[in-house]
């Protein structure tokens, strides 16, 4: 029985060793998040769409895009985790004609995680957010831009190496094993 809490103690402390890889160099800025090359901010502030994408601009950022899976699972994790809520990202149907774009680089959104499936036409909701209803699960949803969520920025790391994900993190192979670390410290995933 012994022998088995002292195994059962030594597999918690290098998961916590291992999952609270706070990032020692100054790639991302105070309260932003390290994952792979870019640095995320959970802005806590419902704004409007416009105000949203303005305010990451402000930042020296832009409102997020989500380009794979792992990216999408990071966001909803760490989302999850600190109980953001819904939030702006930076996709957008600026025509509602259902061709659906990442605006800052106005290329077209080819990975989607929509609720349902797939984008549903609304001519009002021309804004993607990542909408949680319990704070638990999110998904993609159109909403219309004047709506005020929390929302999402992104930009590269400030180091040449900002590099992928660091040695030993269970992020490596699975993005959602990570825990977020308190708001006034960096960290790397």
């Amino acid at each position: 029985m012994t022998k088995m809490f002292l195994q059962f103690t030594v597999l918690i402390v290098v998961y916590l060793l291992s999952d609270y890889n706070i990032s020692a160099t100054d790639d991302c800025p105070e309260d932003w998040y390290a994952y792979k090359k870019n640095c995320y901010f959970f802005d806590k502030v419902n704004s409007r769409w416009s105000v949203a994408q303005v305010t990451c601009r402000d930042f020296g950022s832009k409102l997020t895009d989500i380009l794979t899976i792992e990216e999408n699972m990071f966001l909803t994790k760490h989302a999850r985790r600190i109980k953001f809520g819904s939030a702006w990202v930076g996709g957008r149907d600026a025509l509602a004609n259902g061709t659906w774009k990442w605006e800052a680089q106005n290329t077209l959104i080819t990975f989607q995680q929509w609720k349902g499936g797939a984008a549903r036409q609304d001519a009002a909701a021309t804004c993607l957010a990542l909408q949680t209803e319990d704070k638990s699960t999110y998904h993609w949803k159109k909403q219309g831009c004047e709506i005020k969520n929390r929302f999402i920025c992104k930009k590269p790391r400030t180091t040449a190496t900002g590099g992928d994900t660091a040695a030993g993190d269970p992020a490596a192979s699975d993005p959602a094993a990570s825990e977020p670390a308190t708001d006034s410290k960096r960290r790397n995933y």
